[in-house]
């Protein structure tokens, strides 16, 4: 964890030094911390370990530190790490991922035995693939796979709303938490969205289903107070 922070940090930081006054090591420097922190995890993590959010968020600023240092090997990293997500938690028939690898069907199903996935954690790849799509290099080799990938998840994503506008924390199975996932709704919004005006998906088919998303989140889950419910 201290590794992931430290590595996250790095990126950020060296990106707000043109903002600061106070005195501050120079960017070449921040890079040599960010080299640093992520040669000795390669080094001590040889091998792809266990599936969770503490491992996974490392990899998140990879897009980041190609940004700051151009080494395209982030980018190698990147693939590389998706595709093993991609071989534990990726459901091919439901085009659709797992909470993680404890949550894969059959070893774990929903109170009705369906296929469990959660809302939140599918609301983070929809938008991550918009993210890295939004940066990622027209000519990077793996860009129409993530395409490929965003345009599948966008369609299951789209078929398992609920009347209301938003999602079931388990998008397959609404009777296993009922009500309203508000996070994972906010999320798919923007997914989505970002889709329509990148040019990745239809108007027609997706516009009536972000609408239906943002009214549920600006009548129902926006309360008076500006706090947001159902979270």
């Amino acid at each position: 964890m201290k590794t992931t922070f430290l590595f996250l940090l790095g990126s950020a930081f060296c990106w707000g030094l043109s903002s600061c006054t106070a005195q501050q090591p120079k960017p070449e420097e921040v890079i040599e911390v960010i080299n640093r922190v992520n040669n000795y995890w390669q080094e001590t993590h040889p091998q792809h370990g266990r599936s969770f959010w503490d491992n996974a968020a490392y990899h998140t600023g990879n897009m980041e530190v190609f940004f700051l240092t151009g080494n395209p090997l982030y980018l190698e990293k990147l693939h590389e790490c998706w595709t093993y997500a991609n071989s534990i938690m990726y459901d091919v028939e439901e085009g659709l991922y797992y909470r993680d690898g404890k949550y894969v069907y059959p070893k774990h199903k929903s109170v009705n035995g369906k296929k469990d996935f959660w809302a939140r954690g599918d609301g983070w790849v929809l938008a991550a693939l918009a993210k890295v799509l939004k940066d990622l290099p027209e000519t990077d080799q793996y860009r129409r796979e993530y395409i490929d990938r965003f345009r599948t998840m966008a369609k299951s994503v789209a078929a398992c709303q609920q009347p209301e506008g938003y999602w079931t924390r388990s998008m397959l199975d609404p009777k296993h938490a009922p009500g309203p996932e508000t996070s994972g709704t906010a999320f798919f919004a923007y997914g989505l969205l970002w889709g329509m005006n990148n040019g990745l998906l239809d108007k027609a088919a997706y516009q009536p289903v972000v609408m239906k998303a943002w009214n549920y989140l600006t009548t129902i889950a926006l309360q008076p107070d500006g706090r947001i419910g159902y979270v």
